[in-house]
């Protein structure tokens, strides 16, 4: 063999060597030219990648790069093609054939010819996608330790052998009313409110490595003392000796007490039991049973085991539940009777009276019910009725006295003015000038429109005493409403320049009866320009809401009213009537008549105002909590 053939046979073995080596790497590697363009991939590399070989042959090795890594290895490849770098290595992502994400650590170098000009570009790619997911569920586990450690509720703490705490949580500050700096460094065991268990504590510990629900007292930085359940766990280092405590506190004292209390009222129910024959139940917070007497359930005819769970509501018709849950939720502390019927498990009624007591928490909040239900009996209920009725004619005798009294006083001066005039008017018409006409004729046409207005307001008045003014409360809008109510009073408020408006800009639903609202609101503002100054101002406005009421308010920049004539400005007992800015004049009977119409709705009415200053008139209606879709 020539020596030319010798080094051709030499070249195709390592040839064919390298092809073997590249082919069977536990690496990617692949072969490109100065553009990026794929030339060769090993089998390794078209299997982690999905692709075949034919495949990656046809593609640009910026093909197959997510964007945005892109521009950094396109900077990179362009400065190894130009001579910059002679080698550079990066972690990368590939796009899968499958669309998925490959994480790669790349390492790439130039091929150079004998000039030195790069002419191929080889790269080695070792996939590093399980090490990336590693780091990521790792960085994701210590973000919500952390998160977890700097919300706990509990406190978590971690304190050596001897009981001087190395690490506790930021939440101990709720707890304690310390700050974790401050109780780093203090020993726990020596400034135990009970020295005389921390021995118990630490031979549990010891022999058992862990204590559950070890309940103490602890005294917090302002002096107070709280209850807390103690959770600790001995550990141990490789060798298996004790290295550590850790543990968790909670602050138990709401529970302390709740039990003691739940201990108080499970003696008091016993004695009821034992010793009464009238029905009795106990409920939740929310109102459900958890404790039904016998005497109850033979008034509704369920056995006990039947009725837990369920609420008084279900045992009474739907209008008196709405009555029933309107006491309940105004709870004073005190006892309170009221009667109302049961419906027997047979559908006849019930007559009761029914007298609750609620049980509060220490901070306040409702903790339950208990309800002593007492069946009345027809003597009783006639006796009710004998009182009612006498009740009612007391009522009836006292609404006619105030009405003799009020149209002895308020129909005396208007009409003794009517008589004057006419009489004037009958004897000297002849003798008058037509200016003196006018002037007789409009007195007497102001004081009869007084008397009018004095009748029409009596005249409702008393309806309302007696009960003939239907109620029929509608979804009302009060934005709606302002706005009728200025229009109608715009006139007379021109009158007296004063600028009539309302800052309610969007809807706001209501449930209320169109027209006594509308009453109480033109009776308000009337009022309001009556005794506000030429070019003054009045505004209506919405300026509170809840979940059951919305708060109007009627502003006045007018002359205000001492405290002694606001505080007693609704009462039909103290009659007061004043002249307005412009010796206008009225009954005095329109506030009583917002008052009662307000008070129809479930709402209350009240005035704040200062001499000078103005008022402003405030009154509650139900909101509306229906739907209005359409």
């Amino acid at each position: 063999m020539s020596k030319k053939n010798h080094i051709k046979a030499i070249q195709t073995q390592t040839e064919a060597k390298l092809t073997a080596v590249f082919d069977n790497a536990a690496v990617g590697i692949d072969l490109l030219n100065t553009e990026g363009k794929i030339l060769y991939t090993n089998t390794y590399l078209q299997t982690i990648l999905g692709y075949s070989e034919n495949e990656l042959n046809a593609k640009n090795i910026f093909d197959i790069t997510v964007k945005d890594d892109l521009e950094k290895t396109k900077t990179l490849y362009s400065k190894l093609v130009n001579g910059e770098l002679d080698f550079y290595r990066i972690e990368k992502r590939y796009i899968k054939s499958d669309g998925t994400i490959l994480w790669a650590d790349l390492s790439v170098t130039p091929l150079k010819d004998s000039s030195g000009k790069v002419i191929e570009i080889i790269g080695v790619i070792l996939d590093i996608s399980e090490r990336k997911a590693a780091q990521e569920a790792l960085l994701i586990r210590e973000q919500e330790y952390r998160a977890l450690f700097s919300n706990l509720r509990d406190v978590f703490l971690r304190m050596d052998t001897d009981g001087y705490i190395l690490m506790i949580s930021p939440s101990c500050f709720d707890v304690t009313g310390y700050t974790p700096g401050e109780l780093v460094g203090l020993n726990v065991f020596e400034n135990s409110l009970q020295p005389h268990r921390v021995q118990l504590f630490k031979n549990k510990l010891l022999e058992f490595g862990v204590i559950d629900q070890y309940e103490t007292k602890i005294q917090k930085k302002d002096g107070s003392i709280v209850w807390v359940s103690v959770t600790a766990r001995l550990i141990k280092d490789k060798f298996g000796s004790d290295a550590f405590i850790e543990g968790t506190v909670r602050d138990i004292t709401s529970s302390i007490i709740a039990e003691n209390k739940l201990k108080e009222a499970l003696s008091h129910y016993r004695f009821l039991i034992d010793t009464m024959g009238e029905g009795l139940i106990k409920t939740d917070k929310d109102f459900k049973i958890t404790f039904g007497n016998g005497a109850f359930c033979n008034m509704i005819g369920k056995a006990q085991n039947k009725i837990h769970g369920m609420t008084p509501f279900d045992f009474i018709s739907e209008n008196e539940a709405q009555f029933l849950a309107i006491r309940l939720k105004r709870f004073d502390n005190g006892n309170e009777s009221f009667e109302l019927n049961l419906i027997h498990e047979n559908g006849n009624t019930v007559p009761v009276l029914v007298t609750p007591r609620a049980f509060y928490t220490p901070e306040g909040e409702l903790n339950g019910v208990v309800i002593v239900i007492t069946e009345i009996t027809k003597q009783k209920s006639t006796e009710l009725a004998l009182k009612e009725s006498e009740k009612k004619l007391q009522e009836a005798l006292s609404v006619k006295d105030k009405f003799f009294s009020i149209i002895a006083h308020d129909m005396k001066g208007p009409m003794g003015n009517f008589l004057g005039l006419s009489k004037v008017l009958n004897k000297d018409i002849e003798e008058m000038t037509m200016k003196d006409l006018k002037e007789t004729a409009s007195s007497i046409y102001d004081s009869a429109n007084s008397i009018y207005k004095l009748l029409e307001d009596l005249l409702q008045w008393s309806r309302t005493q007696m009960g003939n003014i239907s109620f029929n409360p509608e979804p009302i809008d009060l934005q709606e409403l302002a706005f009728n109510n200025i229009y109608l009073l715009s006139a007379s408020a021109k009158e007296k320049m004063i600028d009539l408006s309302s800052k309610i800009k969007s809807p706001v639903y209501v449930h209320g009866d169109r027209n006594m609202l509308t009453t109480v609101i033109r009776n308000l503002t009337s009022n309001a320009i009556k005794f506000t100054e030429e070019g003054g101002k009045i505004t209506f406005d919405v300026v509170a809401e809840d979940s059951e009421f919305v708060t109007v308010c009627i502003e006045d920049t007018g002359i205000g009213m001492e405290e002694e004539v606001a505080s007693n400005l609704f009462n039909p007992e103290h009659h007061h009537t004043s002249l307005g800015t412009n010796a206008e004049k009225g009954t005095g009977l329109g506030l009583v008549l917002c008052k009662e119409f307000v008070q129809k709705h479930g709402g209350r009415i009240w005035v704040r105002s200062q001499i000078n200053l103005g008022s402003k008139f405030y009154f509650t209606v139900p909101k509306y909590r229906g739907d209005l879709a359409i």
